[in-house]
């Protein structure tokens, strides 16, 4: 009983550790100009835009394609900091981050 009670104990605390870390996971990129500034959450969903004043001088079409930039960006560093979350959690040799990786923007897949 005693080997259960600490099993659990120890699942616990990996997901409070879990927890915390996805919770410092969100990512903010902004644009080399600062036009934009693009804040996602642990999965790339979108929590805000923000323009700076340079974003004045870009066509429509050149904004859209600034944001987008900027969006798959902030994604990418989500995906990291989430990756090395769960990392620390599963271990960096489990075939779960091996996927994650694989597939995370940027990867090989």
């Amino acid at each position: 009983m005693r080997q259960f009670e600490s099993r659990i104990a120890a699942m616990k605390a990996n997901a409070d550790r879990l927890q915390e870390g996805l919770r410092a996971a969100d990512a903010t990129a902004t644009s080399e100009e600062e036009e934009v500034t693009v804040t996602v959450n642990t999965s790339g969903a979108l929590q805000s835009i923000e323009f700076g004043p340079a974003h004045r001088h870009l066509s429509g079409q050149g904004l859209a394609r600034l944001i987008m930039d900027t969006y798959h960006a902030a994604v990418a560093e989500a995906s990291s900091r989430t990756t090395d979350v769960l990392s620390d959690i599963l271990g960096e040799d489990s075939e779960a981050i091996g996927v994650m990786r694989r597939y995370a923007p940027g990867g090989d897949a």
